[in-house]
């Protein structure tokens, strides 16, 4: 089969019947309108063999369906969608991060964001991701927040943004009482990554010590 608007050039049998890939790009085509976000290969051979039980397709033969259909396309992290979503096809430094760092699931360093990118085949052919790029671009990207040295996380995951002083009195204010240091490093290192000696040095530069090995804000907190 040669290429088509919405069939990538194929090798079928003389008497195979077109009109079944067909009528199972729809329902995929369908299926991700309605969705409307990207999904795991896995789960998605299941939700297409509910959506269409009678055909008893083999898993096989639909990863074969699916992969030359030009309305969907697979990332490198085995998650389906369509071509336009940028969790698909990132076109941008940016996007390409956040894919990466998703997909892992934990901070990552920016010069370990680079190599990934290019590992995982995201970058243009011919190109390579530079580093410094990455580190500029997610410094401005308010998905990000910076934990520690050159390590980025996602703001989706809960992590907090500002210096590890702002990080306290935000902890601080939010409890609306003193706490003791182990809690307060705890409660930082949950959001940063950062040694601790950091903390204790921003807790005795900056707040108010408060009986044995408790602290809290300088300034008296104002209630309206």
């Amino acid at each position: 089969m040669k290429e088509t608007p919405s069939l990538r050039p194929s090798v079928l049998l003389s008497s195979f019947d077109l009109s079944k890939w067909e009528s199972f790009n729809e329902s995929v085509l369908q299926f991700f309108t309605d969705r409307k976000t990207s999904i795991a290969e896995k789960e998605l051979l299941h939700a297409l063999k509910k959506r269409s039980p009678s055909e008893e397709m083999s898993e096989e033969e639909m990863r074969g369906f699916l992969s030359v259909s030009k309305g969907v396309q697979k990332n490198p992290f085995d998650r389906w969608g369509f071509p336009s979503w940028s969790d698909i096809c990132p076109r941008g430094t940016k996007e390409r991060a956040y894919l990466v760092v998703e997909a892992e699931g934990k901070p990552l360093h920016f010069r370990e964001i680079a190599e990934r990118i290019d590992a995982k085949g995201l970058q243009k052919p011919g190109r390579t991701t530079h580093p410094q790029t990455v580190h500029n671009e997610l410094i401005k990207d308010k998905r990000f927040v910076l934990v520690g040295r050159g390590t980025y996380a996602l703001v989706e995951w809960g992590y907090r943004r500002g210096t590890v002083r702002e990080v306290l009195e935000e902890v601080l204010r939010e409890k609306k009482k003193p706490l003791k240091r182990e809690e307060l490093i705890a409660e930082v290192l949950k959001v940063r990554d950062v040694k601790e000696s950091t903390i204790v040095i921003n807790l005795n530069s900056f707040f108010a010590r408060v009986g044995e090995n408790r602290y809290f804000l300088k300034e008296p907190l104002r209630f309206e």
